[in-house]
Order: structure tokens, then sequence, then C-alpha cells
């Protein structure tokens, strides 16, 4: 499974880095680690996105990850182990 994610609370430019990345990654399923700016909650329950629940993911079941908009590791949450597996493509 390819999967693209961004920061914790995540922001409108962090949403549309994500929804961009789709276009190059067309099959990966978007998903928010944790959290989200109100503004930006607000926006999706308007214009919903194809978003999958961080806790309805395996880890193990992750093949890419396409990470936008994140210049820190910590700050991807549980995304964080996955990033950890030497097995799985990253593309930043």
């Amino acid at each position: 499974m390819e999967i693209i994610t961004t920061h914790l609370e995540a922001d409108f430019d962090s949403v549309a880095s994500m929804v961009a990345a789709r276009t190059l990654y067309p099959k990966a399923h978007l998903v928010l680690p944790g959290g989200a700016q109100s503004r930006k909650r607000a926006y999706v329950t308007l214009h919903p996105l194809p978003l999958t629940a961080v806790a309805k993911l395996s880890l193990a079941d992750i093949s890419r990850i396409i990470l936008v908009d994140a210049s820190q590791q910590d700050r991807v949450g549980r995304i964080e182990k996955a990033l950890k597996n030497q097995s799985i493509s990253i593309h930043i």
C-alpha cells in the first residue's frame, strides 16, 4: 500500500500538497497522521477528501510513503514507526 501523508495538525498547504501528490501517485491513500487545524477540518467537512484514517492502517502493509510539507520525522505521529522500516520506499 502507498500512502501520502504530512505533519501533525495539518494546515491548508499540507493538505493541498497531499492532493497534488496524488496526481503523481493516483493509487496512494491520503492519510492525515493526526489532527488538523480547525479551519481545515471545517473545509474537509464541506468538501470531503478520500482520507484514510491512520488508525485503520497496518504499518506492515505500507510499501511506499510519500511525505509532503514535513521537515521533521517526529512530526508525523504514528507514521514515524513506518519511516524506520528500511524496506519501505520513502518519497519526500
